[in-house]
């Protein structure tokens, strides 16, 4: 029985892994589309003045919004506290080798590509932010 409930856990944390996968994945491409739509606006709409410098800040809050939730993503998946820990700590107690699917040798404790998306996603912002400095500097 007691199995059973670590097998079906064991499963769960797959299953969740997967999921933080995929949304970890999709962030930068929502990020891209916002950032595109709120440039076009500011620079295509938008008549040089305050109303492109606020545009420009609030897409700076965003990008920095889907820089910290990229880096939580990054950190629930962490081999040391996050589901891979998990998961292979339920390999070695099930003796399983990686039958449902886990990555064992994409996450060994080094950075990966969330990380690189994620200080991406942090330069993003800041250049977005710089944007907004320099447009209120053309405004005034």
């Amino acid at each position: 029985m007691n199995k059973d409930y670590e097998l079906t856990q064991y499963q769960e944390c797959i299953q969740s892994f997967h999921h933080l996968e995929r949304a970890s994945w999709q962030l930068p491409s929502l990020a891209i589309i916002l950032l595109s739509i709120i440039g076009s606006i500011a620079w295509g709409v938008l008549e040089p003045g305050f109303p492109r410098v606020i545009l420009l800040f609030i897409g700076g809050i965003l990008m920095l919004a889907f820089a910290f939730a990229a880096r939580r993503f990054s950190l629930c998946m962490s081999p040391q506290v996050g589901i891979i820990g998990r998961i292979r700590a339920l390999e070695k107690k099930l003796r399983l080798k990686f039958i449902y699917g886990s990555y064992p040798d994409l996450y060994q404790g080094k950075r990966g590509a969330s990380d690189y998306l994620t200080y991406a996603l942090f330069v993003i912002a800041a250049a977005v932010f710089v944007l907004a400095i320099l447009a209120m500097i053309e405004a005034l």
